[in-house]
């Protein structure tokens, strides 16, 4: 029946809910601590990016130069050059930091991993991206981990406050109630009440000797069908084999009619 129906996909939805709810405070638990750990990290990236904001600059952005084994480079093929003798030393020793120099004031190592070189400025916090083989590029990227320190800073700002509206939007929706829980109890209690009135008056029909049988709470199905058929065959019998034709028939009609 529809309301059977109604309370199951109730229940159901009240699951859903309580399942959410228990997502809601594992965040809040844990949210707290994330937080805490992004704005520490946060404060070293902004760190470095102040020591990046006081180099030196030209027309085409900070000046170039780049210490290798004491002797300061500015000349950009060269330190590709010279950046790219570390590579060899860097693929034999996989997984290993080999330094290599200071590159605008951070020092400067590479690494070797599944066959691809990456380099990694050390300053308040490690900034890693990879290298190209080809000298070609060599600079270029490493240009490229220092203005990505900006970058860095910009997300790493941007996740903390999605974490906090995170936190914010888990606080609220932890303990908040189901909405539908009166109407589920209202249902709930409507179909208690009608599985009671079933369940008493199958034991009224076993107590009376009647056998058990798919029977509704409103009207006896199978006695209305056995009135509705002997109506039915009461129509069709040869008139002068019925009795009382003209008041049978309409009677039983009449009585299958009432049960429906």
């Amino acid at each position: 029946m529809q309301l059977e129906t109604d309370v199951q996909t109730l229940r159901l939805q009240r699951t859903e809910h309580l399942n959410t709810q228990d997502e809601m405070r594992e965040k809040v638990a844990k949210l707290p601590d994330q937080i805490q750990a992004a704005e520490q990290k946060l404060t070293l990236i902004r760190k470095d990016y102040d020591s990046v904001s006081l180099l030196p600059r030209d027309d085409q952005g900070i000046e170039f130069s780049i210490d290798i084994n004491g002797e300061t480079l500015t000349d950009k093929t060269e330190a590709a050059k010279r950046v790219s003798a570390y590579f060899s030393a860097a693929s034999k020793n996989p997984g290993k930091d080999i330094m290599v120099g200071n590159f605008c004031g951070f020092p400067l190592s590479i690494n070797s991993q599944m066959n691809h070189i990456f380099a990694t400025l050390h300053g308040q916090t490690a900034h890693t991206a990879e290298l190209s083989m080809s000298t070609n590029y060599i600079v270029r990227g490493l240009q490229d981990i220092v203005n990505g320190i900006a970058r860095k800073l910009q997300k790493q700002t941007r996740e903390i406050a999605e974490m906090k509206v995170d936190l914010q939007q888990a606080q609220e929706r932890a303990d908040q109630p189901f909405p539908l829980e009166a109407e589920l109890t209202q249902k709930s209690d409507r179909l208690a009440t009608l599985s009671e009135a079933l369940r008493k008056e199958a034991m009224a029909r076993a107590n009376n000797g009647e056998k058990p049988g798919r029977k509704t709470f409103y009207f006896d199905r199978e006695r209305r069908d056995k009135l509705r058929n002997t109506a039915k065959q009461a129509g069709h019998r040869p008139q002068e084999k019925q009795k009382n034709p003209e008041k049978k028939a309409p009677q039983l009609e009449k009585d299958a009619q009432d049960l429906i």
